[in-house]
């Protein structure tokens, strides 16, 4: 039996995967499966086309489940985080769904987190470096390979982490 329980990926920590061409590691996480939203989705057809297709291919292989905010609950949170304009309808999505579901959010963005934790303290956060050292941790990857992953995403990606190495955060 599957004991993984499902977390929501808001746009920023699965563009970081996408972006280097290792969403394969999503699969391997050891506690949680992953789903996201149609909004998500959108932004990143949108705003990431060179990432569209990898996104879409991880869909259809079940490495991600697509999910659409519908709920009642959902609805209102929805539209409640979209009335304030300062974050996007992905991140709005994932939180509603996040708040509603009782999903750990994995959200990068600083001010995302914020709101998200303002709006439903109970929310537990994830993030794209979080997921690097469970990987670390569950031995899908070494210390090497994710100090190599977080060097492209550092010289390639705009994504940058404030450690050396994730030794340091062993």
């Amino acid at each position: 039996m599957d004991s993984k329980t499902e977390a929501i990926l808001d746009t920023c920590v699965l563009i970081n995967f996408a972006a280097i061409g290792r969403i394969d590691l999503l699969r391997s996480h050891s506690l949680h499966t992953f789903v996201i939203t149609d909004h998500v989705r959108d932004e990143i057809k949108e705003h990431y086309s060179e990432q569209f297709d990898a996104v879409n291919a991880a869909v259809e292989d079940g490495t991600l489940a697509e999910i659409t905010a519908d709920q009642p609950g959902e609805l209102e949170d929805f539209a409640k985080l979209v009335a304030r304009r300062n974050l996007g309808t992905g991140e709005c999505s994932a939180i509603a769904v996040a708040k509603n579901r009782s999903l750990a959010l994995a959200i990068d963005d600083r001010r995302a987190r914020n709101h998200a934790m303002a709006f439903h303290s109970a929310i537990v956060l994830l993030s794209t470096e979080s997921l690097m050292v469970s990987f670390i941790q569950a031995e899908v990857l070494s210390v090497d390979e994710a100090d190599a992953i977080k060097l492209d995403w550092e010289s390639n990606h705009s994504f940058k982490l404030k450690f050396a190495s994730f030794s340091e955060k062993l």
